[in-house]
């Protein structure tokens, strides 16, 4: 939960629900991260934009708005990370 407190509002929490994706052209200087950062997960391609055609494109967001997003949402939602959580905890502490 996430305290929100706006100027001349009661104070009150929301759900953190927030999924935020950052872009860049740049692979190593485009945003700072220090190396120990284990809030962001970071991916790269090679592929370029001219590899894909206007079809790939259309189909793609043709999926996205039938029912391709609430796909996702629904994936996400039930997506067990506990597995992941323990490796990581088990990384950080060296056993």
């Amino acid at each position: 939960m996430l305290r929100v407190d706006e100027k001349h509002l009661r104070e009150h929490y929301v759900f953190n629900v927030l999924g935020l994706i950052i872009t860049t052209n740049h692979k190593t200087d485009g945003l700072y991260l220090p190396l120990d950062d284990r809030w962001h997960y970071v991916a790269w391609s090679n592929r370029k934009k001219e590899e894909f055609t206007q079809t790939y494109w259309n189909d793609q967001w043709a999926w996205y708005h039938a029912g391709g997003f609430e796909h996702i949402a629904a994936y996400l939602a039930e997506l067990d990370l506990t597995r992941r959580r323990r490796r990581r905890r088990r990384q950080r502490s060296g056993t």
